[in-house]
């Protein structure tokens, strides 16, 4: 019970230590605003069907995208898991997940997530000299190549108890968004970063009861050009019953 008081109020001091982030080279707070948002989308079909109410519901290889304690709790030795999600506006998910169950020692799992933004047309400015040829003031550039972006997760689930689990990853979190014309000449907007994922999962006596804590991409800022934001960090709180 110690341990579970402790793991709680972790949850706690993380999710309030990563609740904004400013941007001060462009003088405002980035207050609600995220990067990298293709991390919010479900993978999951079983999880969508739920509202993605899956901390505590989820069990075995699906967890590792939203719980890693649930990997702990994996039926077969091995398990794999695919999926494919066409998202709006043309943008397409390919999701894959692997988990091996080493009774002793705990679950490890792989985890890979795939983004294929379609087909984007870029965009540029007019001078003021030329926006009279230009009544939106921009004109098309083509389309853009380098868009995309992907995860890649490592997992690691055990049940310390009966009743109690927990589980974490690490993930290396890239996004794609082409290039920028600055002052100084072409940028790439190229990103990379290191998430972190935390779980924990706890069985009531209450005929099978259970409440499980997650927080998911935990990470420090991405800053394109001026403008720092954090990613989507996600604190979920759930409770299941079978």
């Amino acid at each position: 019970r110690f341990i579970l008081y402790i793991v709680i109020a972790t949850f706690v001091l993380l999710n309030a230590a990563f609740a904004q982030n400013d941007s001060p080279g462009v003088g405002f707070k980035s207050t609600g605003q995220s990067s990298m948002n293709f991390l919010e989308v479900s993978v999951v079909p079983k999880a969508v069907s739920l509202g993605d109410a899956y901390t505590s519901a989820g069990k075995g290889i699906e967890s590792i995208f939203y719980n890693p304690a649930g990997l702990a709790e994996s039926a077969n030795k091995t398990e794999f898991f695919f999926s494919i999600t066409n998202w709006i506006a043309d943008i397409d998910y390919v999701a894959a997940a692997a988990s091996w169950n080493w009774t002793n020692v705990g679950t490890f799992g792989l985890s890979f997530i795939n983004v294929d933004y379609g087909d984007i047309i870029g965009t540029r400015l007019i001078s003021a000299s030329n926006i009279a040829n230009h009544e939106l003031g921009y004109e098309d550039i083509g389309l853009i190549s380098n868009v995309g972006a992907y995860a890649f997760g490592l997992a690691y689930a055990r049940a310390v108890t009966d009743v109690f689990l927990f589980g974490g990853g690490v993930r290396f979190v890239g996004q794609q968004l082409g290039q920028s014309l600055l002052s100084n000449g072409m940028t790439d907007n190229n990103m990379l970063k290191v998430a972190f994922d935390l779980g924990v999962k706890y069985y009531t006596p209450l005929r099978g009861f259970r409440f499980a804590m997650s927080i998911r991409n935990f990470a420090n800022s991405v800053k394109y050009e001026e403008v720092s934001s954090s990613l989507p960090l996600n604190f979920a709180v759930g409770g299941a019953i079978d």
